[in-house]
């Protein structure tokens, strides 16, 4: 791919440089099954496919798309820490009470592929995707709700609770 200005490396004379040599790129499919009745979502099946320039070590690319996927079936349903204005006092008081996923929260079946296109910018043509990992989950997740029940979440994490508000809100309840 070709990416204008990168590879630009660092310019001693003006102090710029390119802050990213080299973008990997990602895709994420969710397939859930939602309990209409309390609300409950279960992850069934995540595929995930990264393009990461040179896999280093592809054992350890697996890790950290298994662990992105972690961190994001939380976002897309469980976690939530922002606080509720205009006191700024939160839903949960500490990680005593914060709900965390686990790995009984791991959908059944993990499918992943990573794609190798060495990129010339990149150390030993890799390219940094790790960030990418945690960040596709959530919307394939809220897009498999979606297709599984007709209604839009629009906010994560979408919790039973919201997720009986839109059914009952769009009158599918």
């Amino acid at each position: 791919a070709f990416i204008p200005g990168a590879g630009q490396g660092f310019d001693p004379a003006t102090g710029k440089m390119t802050a990213m040599a080299a973008l990997a790129f990602g895709a994420c499919v969710a397939e859930v099954e939602v309990d209409t009745e309390t609300g409950v979502v279960d992850v069934l099946k995540l595929v995930q496919v990264y393009e990461v320039g040179k896999a280093i070590n592809p054992l350890l690319c697996r890790g950290q798309i298994n662990g992105g996927a972690m961190m994001g079936i939380g976002f897309a349903l469980t976690e939530d820490f922002a606080p509720y204005y205009p006191k700024m006092d939160h839903a949960t008081d500490g990680l005593a009470d914060y709900i965390i996923t686990t790995a009984a929260d791991m959908p059944k079946e993990m499918v992943w592929d990573i794609v190798e296109v060495p990129h010339p910018n990149g150390p030993r043509g890799a390219k940094g995707f790790s960030e990418m990992t945690s960040g596709a989950a959530p919307p394939a997740i809220l897009s498999a709700i979606h297709n599984a029940i007709g209604v839009w979440i629009t906010d994560y994490p979408a919790t039973p609770e919201k997720i009986l508000r839109a059914l009952e809100g769009a009158g599918k309840k």
